[in-house]
């Protein structure tokens, strides 16, 4: 009981320090009983009345491996059963719960999930990025607010299509502008 008030104390000041631009930073902790805790807004929130097998946090999510082996997501005061995590790897970062069962590849980010690829050969997550490669075409593509980019290799020989996208302005007018070309 002694280490649950510490904790507790402990976890007072952190949420407050955190509780800035309308985020709301959680922090998870499991108590002497291996119970799962979210500690959100200032309150701490029984998310598991079982032992939990590993759990991460980070921004506004808390992610988890229940004692069924399924993995959870607690988001926005919600929780959402992924997946059996028998063969998953996953990590919290920048508000995104990323994840690899098998080969498949997926984000769960503001509440959606998005299955990025489903023979990922290596991936790489950073500040709310992740870059991966797919086993069947070997194009680096990026994921970054719910939109996928391919990134081109320009050293290779060929010809590649291109578009620049910028703000045109004339006779004082601004307008966004697409301008298509080629890059040989």
């Amino acid at each position: 009981m002694r280490i649950a008030a510490l904790i507790l104390i402990l976890l007072i000041p952190c949420a407050l320090i955190a509780q800035n631009n309308g985020i709301r930073y959680t922090s998870a902790y499991k108590d002497y009983r291996n119970y799962l805790y979210t500690f959100q807004e200032g309150t701490p929130i029984q998310l598991e009345s079982q032992p939990v097998r590993s759990f991460k946090s980070g921004g506004e999510i808390t992610a988890y491996v229940n004692s069924a082996n399924n993995l959870i997501v607690w988001y926005n005061g919600e929780k959402t059963d992924l997946e059996d995590a028998s063969t998953t790897s996953y990590s919290v970062n920048n508000n995104l719960l990323i994840y690899l069962r098998d080969k498949t590849l997926a984000v769960f980010d503001q509440g959606k999930l998005y299955r990025l690829s489903y023979f990922t050969r290596e991936y790489k997550a950073n500040e709310g990025m992740i870059a991966f490669r797919d086993e069947n075409i070997d194009i680096l593509k990026v994921y970054y607010k719910g939109k996928i980019v391919e990134i081109i290799d320009y050293t290779k020989n060929g010809t590649y299509d291109i578009t620049a996208k910028g703000q045109l302005t004339l006779h004082g007018v601004t307008q966004p502008r697409d301008l298509k070309g080629k890059l040989t």
